[in-house]
């Protein structure tokens, strides 16, 4: 800390300034940004996406997501450094436990975005990129829990993580696709449970239990019929939006039912169990949208009946 203490005096009156510049007005706006950049936003945007047909783009945003919130914690750790609030309490109007470089929420609102802009290359999803993500930081920088180099260090990770992805997810894919699906569940939870003995903190549960509930429902999947796009649905465009809506609920409400019943059910921080219990809750939420939406798709007599009709055309043609 101490070479960069300098570089941290120096950044606080800027971080005064914003807040002066925008004002109290403002607070509610940026912490509503800030949530933007949340796992629990991320997790609702995966798997409407997932429930709505695009579980490719889900599937690997997810795990290379999962992936960059446990190293980010392993860094922010490792390195140690302060948020501006535990420097200057008086600029503390949002709160944010642990340490402050790299920042987290700037890291994953940007590989998010980078992955949903080279899954679907659509303006409208680059615009809105763009904004969230630049919208995020500076809500950061607001509530004063990040300086600005906490921003270009998670950013930098993040460019860094999605560039490393697109280079070896293609081989990593091809050898997996080889291997019996036990064996994907084997080594998922082999490094998992590594990874938490490494760095047994409430992110890395979370992070760690979310990968191996991802890769175990990714592997069940792959012995299962495959889900009708709902997409390619018969019956005009209006039924094919109501059942991706349908689709999105179901997904939804089983994801609300594990994420918010499973934490009252089980132990909070600070009581006996709670890192293994918290990195199961993320892994059957995970196991929820990556086996278990498919599966309640399948058994929804909208999609089942359109998945016939299309079947029956196409036997007919």
């Amino acid at each position: 800390m101490a070479p960069f203490e300098s570089i941290y005096q120096l950044q606080l009156p800027w971080i005064q300034s914003l807040q002066h510049g925008f004002g109290p007005g403002a607070l509610p706006v940026f912490k509503a940004l800030s949530a933007f950049g949340e796992d629990l936003a991320y997790l609702l945007v995966l798997s409407a996406l997932w429930a709505a047909g695009g579980s490719r783009a889900a599937s690997r945003t997810a795990i290379l997501l999962f992936v960059s919130f446990y190293l980010n914690s392993v860094l922010k750790d490792g390195l140690g450094h302060p948020r501006p609030f535990q420097l200057a309490p008086e600029l503390g109007l949002g709160t944010a436990q642990g340490h402050g470089l790299p920042s987290g929420h700037a890291q994953s609102s940007l590989l998010f975005w980078l992955m949903m802009a080279r899954f679907y290359p659509r303006n409208w999803v680059r615009a809105l990129g763009t904004l969230l993500v630049a919208g995020v930081a500076l809500s950061r920088v607001y509530l004063g829990v990040h300086f600005p180099t906490d921003i270009l260090g998670g950013w930098l990770l993040a460019g860094a993580l999605v560039w490393t992805f697109w280079r070896v997810a293609p081989a990593i894919e091809s050898n997996v696709g080889r291997l019996e699906p036990k064996f994907w569940i084997r080594i998922a939870a082999l490094f998992s449970g590594l990874a938490l003995l490494l760095h047994p903190t409430g992110v890395g549960a979370a992070s760690i239990g979310a990968f191996f509930g991802l890769v175990s429902g990714l592997a069940l999947e792959s012995v299962r019929p495959a889900v009708g796009s709902v997409s390619a649905a018969a019956g005009g465009s209006r039924t094919r939006v109501s059942q991706k809506v349908l689709a999105v609920l179901v997904a939804w409400a089983g994801a609300a039912l594990v994420y918010f019943g499973l934490k009252s059910l089980f132990p909070g921080e600070g009581e006996p169990g709670y890192l293994l219990f918290r990195s199961l809750r993320y892994a059957l939420l995970c196991l929820w949208v990556s086996a278990g939406v498919p599966s309640a798709l399948r058994a929804l007599p909208q999609l089942s009946s359109s998945d016939q009709r299309t079947k029956r055309r196409s036997s007919s043609a």
